[in-house]
């Protein structure tokens, strides 16, 4: 049976591990997508500038199209953009979109209610990283793959840090 257990535990592991893996691989793939969409501004600006420039026959319509272009490309950032912070378990005001942190109620700048976090009870116990729910149980959260009740110290300030931390996030030391 507690071999069982093991093996169980094991499989979840890897099954958490896989599911990081694919969530960090989205989170790259959603900012490298940024970035080339952020590239081709530089080639629409200078088809608007060279279309006001030489006003050809129909230069209106280009400029509109390519000020359109810059629009839905703009879009297609921010959409991308707060679907990374939702990977990265942030939490932003739904009106405004100003990014808060776990214990606001109501936005600082709109006033916009925010629903807050879970309650953690006896049986439950809150992500350091992430600070969603979970069962005491569990040994990985449910929300960000994070390894339960385990915290790690900036080797330079030492504050407190979840311990998937790459860089501490009041001084910027990299974390080995």
């Amino acid at each position: 049976m507690q071999g069982q257990k093991e093996e169980d535990d094991l499989v979840q592991k890897e099954i958490v591990a896989s599911d990081l893996a694919k969530e960090e691989m989205s989170v790259e793939k959603l900012e490298a997508e940024n970035t080339a969409m952020r590239a081709s501004f530089t080639p629409l600006y200078t088809k608007i500038g060279q279309n006001f420039y030489e006003k050809t026959e129909g230069y209106e319509f280009a400029i509109a199209a390519a000020v359109k272009e810059l629009a839905e490309l703009d879009k297609k950032i921010h959409t991308n953009h707060l679907h990374i912070l939702r990977l990265k378990g942030i939490r932003y005001c739904p009106n405004c979109e100003r990014i808060v942190d776990d214990t606001t109620v109501f936005c600082g700048d709109c006033g916009t209610r925010i629903d807050p976090l879970e309650d953690v009870d006896e049986g439950s116990i809150r992500c350091s990283c992430c600070g969603a729910k979970n069962s005491r149980e569990k040994h990985f959260c449910i929300k960000c793959g994070q390894k339960l009740g385990e915290i790690i110290h900036c080797p330079h300030c030492g504050i407190q840090l979840p311990a998937n931390a790459r860089f501490c996030e009041e001084c910027g030391t990299k974390i080995i």
